[in-house]
């Protein structure tokens, strides 16, 4: 009799195996390397010794005449370090891990601008800082073959709503201030010379000589960063690409260094004014999302419509949790690092303030598996199917080639309109089934659980 039960559950635990893999509608299962290469295990044990050292200081030992001495230690404890990817991509000017961790509690840099920042890549500390104002000098130059008809005031209009992006992106905690020079410089070539400007030979001269255009009428002093808006009636001049030159290639003006510098093309007329949120998103150290090698003209397998680091004008381009998270807009307080399965969680929309955003699941060294809630909201107002969002990030993985991947994978969907999770639906990825079971005015509520 033992053996007849035992043989029907097997059975029984087989057929539904088969069932979960196969015919389940919606989910998916990706098997992906988790092997990392000797450098990048030499980062993470780098990045794992600054974190220690810092976590864990020397004891201070209290002499106390009527006991023993006994040493007391304050020991802060990580409860993200799993999670808190470093990163392990070989560029050295945006990348999609931590650059850095601050010298709090939390290792978070939110809300407070003074905090001691350790910095792990150095060369990320020549980027915008993610918290505070931010001021951006802006110049207007046309060209010999291509002299603007539109008033600079005309022109400026393009981009004047990014800093309201801006703070509906990082909740207030980014203020991006302009301060315009109105009056057009003329370059002194025609523009199809300096193209295209996303070339290394022909970006920084050009730079460099807008800047001497404008070099007695503008005191930089106080300057975070530059935006040159080109004419754009220009078409020969191209699409427009962000300056984050190595460290020390940047610009000295008036005193002050800057290396971080956006300067616009043809393309701002496709873009309007979120171009300047995506080229300054690169100021801010955030990788492209759309790929550098694209099949068949199509540029937006990973992430789709999310994100305007990847298309700029998607149906809800809004920044993913994790982008928010590493920039320091959203607090430790709003990201559970999962530690335990089965779990349930209620995760509110990105688009709104405060409340929990986002699930990460740590799977590797350079990668973890996140779900964060999306609606019918600010920028994200033309996303067609609000839900829960499933993506994977990897720090190991270059800008433009695929660094964060939205799930499901469905080739049919290739702007990814369906991947959010509506209630009942599930994606399995790694290992993990994560499932939206219920939704309401407040959220998602997700449940991850191992399979």
């Amino acid at each position: 009799m033992i053996i007849i039960l035992i043989s029907i559950f097997i059975i029984l635990f087989g057929l539904m195996y088969i069932i979960i893999k196969y015919f389940t509608p919606n989910n998916v299962i990706i098997p992906e390397p988790t092997t990392l290469s000797e450098a990048q295990i030499k980062k993470q044990k780098l990045y794992d010794n600054i974190v220690y050292n810092f976590l864990h200081p020397n004891p201070t030992t209290t002499n106390n005449p009527t006991t023993t001495n006994n040493p007391t230690t304050n020991v802060l404890i990580d409860s993200f370090k799993n999670c808190r990817l470093p990163v392990l991509s070989s560029r050295n000017d945006v990348a999609i891990g931590f650059k850095q961790i601050t010298n709090n509690e939390s290792l978070n840099t939110t809300g407070n601008t003074n905090k001691k920042v350790i910095s792990i890549d150095f060369p990320y500390n020549q980027r915008l800082k993610p918290i505070g104002t931010t001021i951006a000098k802006v110049i207007f130059v046309d060209f010999p073959d291509a002299i603007s008809k539109k008033t600079p005031q005309q022109v400026f209009s393009i981009i004047s709503q990014s800093p309201n992006l801006f703070k509906e992106m990082s909740y207030d905690n980014f203020n991006l201030t302009f301060e315009p020079t109105y009056k057009w410089y003329r370059m002194s070539k025609v523009s199809s010379s300096y193209a295209p400007l996303n070339d290394g030979l022909n970006h920084r001269p050009y730079i460099e000589e807008a800047l001497n255009l404008v070099k007695n009428d503008i005191d930089f002093s106080n300057a975070d960063t530059i935006i040159i808006l080109s004419n754009p009636d220009a078409i020969n001049i191209g699409p427009g690409p962000m300056f984050i030159p190595p460290n020390g290639y940047g610009f000295t003006l008036n005193g002050k260094y800057i290396s971080n510098i956006a300067t616009s093309g043809h393309d701002i007329n496709i873009w309007g004014y979120l171009w300047l949120n995506h080229e300054l998103g690169h100021g801010l150290g955030l990788a492209d999302l759309y790929t550098f090698n694209p099949s068949n003209n199509f540029y937006h397998p990973y992430v789709g419509g999310f994100s305007y680091m990847g298309l700029i004008n998607g149906n809800s381009p809004g920044l993913f949790a994790w982008e928010r998270w590493v920039l320091g807009w959203l607090n430790d307080n709003q990201i559970i690092c999962l530690d335990k399965s089965p779990a349930s969680y209620l995760i509110t929309p990105i688009e709104r303030k405060g409340g929990l955003k986002a699930v990460i699941i740590p799977i590797s060294l350079s990668k973890v598996v996140i779900v964060e809630c999306r609606r019918k909201e600010g920028i994200d107002i033309n996303m067609q199917k609000p839900g829960s969002l499933v993506y994977r990030v990897d720090s190991s993985i270059n800008t433009g080639d695929g660094p964060i991947l939205v799930l499901p994978v469905v080739l049919s969907d290739p702007y990814k309109i369906n991947s959010t999770r509506a209630v009942g639906e599930s994606v399995i990825i790694e290992g993990y089934n994560i499932k939206v079971s219920g939704s309401n005015t407040e959220g998602d509520i997700i449940e991850i659980s191992k399979i």
